[in-house]
């Protein structure tokens, strides 16, 4: 006969009125302490009141158990001087360096000291005892304030920035010199600014580096102008291509020639009907001056005469010719715009000109020269004076009549004979 034991564990008795007492005693220790901490924590800022706590320092500078208004004094003769920097304001090119002082960087004392004065009193009653326990053993660093820039000096440099880059756009223009040349000025483009954009840029640049060196490219929008320096070369060289070379004009043995200065008188600069910037010919100015070429062209026919002396002697006749204008007009203006386009160069035209033949030749004259036998001579006195014009009258009919031939048949007419008679 067999049996069979198990081992009992031995039973362990928990002394719970010993768990009791220690937890009693613990929580009694903790909210003495709690209490302690409160009541310290209370005390300091009762021995405080109205003076920043002990133990602040801000960037280094100790503040605590000072009034507001003595703290921001300390921190204004405490503090050393800030660093100056430069911002280099770059607009389209040009630079412009501003000092960081210039622009009001500086420290922040009124508000670093309204910080100082705030720590230690969170609203939080737990955060404040551990905040005021804190200061009181080791004290409380608070970092340095900076303003970067005071807000109305940014104000005044973006103003001042506006003012001298902004500018309007000044087309290029072509002076005409005496001589006929023609000279391009060139043209400038114009630029406009926002106050309120240059401001922000300063000031996220200032933002991105406090207290450094930075560059600044200052936004603005470009204004072209409505002739380009490109446009006004342009113009220019076909109208130094149209009147560089004088034209003249050959009629006969005589020669009329339109200058270069003359030639330029002639040309527009401008915008066409098509809205091209370019040179042309004017037309009315071609008609007014082949109006007055005509004046030295036109001729009436004049007799041959004879002129009397120790013998008689024939002067020669004179064929008549009269100007077809707008037939010069056309060629003149054909000419000027073969010039223009490249496609030719004349620098000499033939006149179209309408001729007139004397009624008595120099030929008629000379055949009869040997014929001609004075029968009789005549002089009259007069005295130059106001009655007779200084003579004028009497002189200008003697000089329009002296050498007069009268064919057979032909009637002689003193007022259709001296010429036209007018006041001057």
């Amino acid at each position: 006969m067999s049996s069979i034991a198990s081992a009992r564990s031995p039973t362990r008795t928990v002394d719970l009125a010993g768990v009791r007492s220690f937890l009693l005693g613990f929580s009694s220790t903790l909210i003495l302490a709690v209490l302690v901490a409160v009541g310290a924590a209370l005390a300091i800022g009762m021995a405080n009141e109205g003076r920043v706590l002990p133990g602040v320092r801000v960037g280094g500078v100790p503040v605590g158990g000072l009034e507001r208004s003595a703290a921001e004094a300390r921190l204004r003769a405490a503090l050393p001087a800030l660093p100056d920097a430069t911002a280099t304001l770059s607009v389209g090119g040009d630079a412009t360096p501003v000092r960081l002082t210039d622009l009001g960087r500086s420290y922040d004392p009124a508000a670093m000291a309204d910080a100082a004065f705030a720590a230690g009193r969170a609203e939080n009653p737990a955060l404040l005892v551990l905040v005021r326990l804190r200061d009181a053993l080791s004290g409380t660093q608070l970092p340095l304030i900076v303003r970067e820039y005071d807000p109305a000096q940014l104000d005044w440099l973006a103003l001042n920035v506006v003012l001298a880059h902004s500018r309007e756009p000044i087309d290029a223009a072509i002076k005409r010199g005496a001589a006929g040349t023609f000279t391009v000025v060139a043209a400038r483009v114009g630029s406009h600014l926002d106050a309120s954009q240059v401001r922000q840029a300063i000031s996220t640049a200032l933002a991105a580096s406090p207290g450094r060196d930075i560059q600044v490219e200052i936004p603005f929008t470009s204004r072209a102008p409505r002739i380009t320096t490109e446009m006004a070369q342009t113009a220019a060289a076909t109208a130094r291509a149209m009147s560089g070379t004088p034209i003249r004009f050959i009629e006969g043995k005589d020669r009329f020639t339109f200058s270069s200065a003359q030639l330029a008188a002639l040309m527009t600069i401008g915008f066409d009907a098509s809205g091209s910037y370019r040179a042309t010919v004017n037309p009315l100015a071609v008609h007014g001056a082949i109006a007055a070429l005509a004046k030295h062209v036109d001729r009436r026919a004049v007799d041959a005469s004879y002129r009397w002396g120790a013998r008689y002697e024939v002067v020669p006749s004179v064929t008549g010719r009269k100007l077809n204008q707008p037939a010069t007009v056309t060629m003149l203006l054909t000419t000027l715009q073969a010039r223009a386009d490249g496609t030719g160069s004349a620098a000499n035209l033939k006149l179209p000109v309408s001729v007139t033949q004397p009624h008595f030749t120099t030929a008629s004259a000379q055949a009869t020269v040997g014929n001609i036998v004075r029968i009789g001579t005549w002089t009259t006195y007069y005295f130059p004076g106001v009655s007779n014009g200084f003579g004028a009258n009497i002189t200008i009919p003697a000089q329009a009549l002296d050498g007069k031939v009268i064919a057979p048949g032909a009637t002689f007419d003193f007022w259709r004979d001296i010429g036209p008679v007018t006041v001057e």
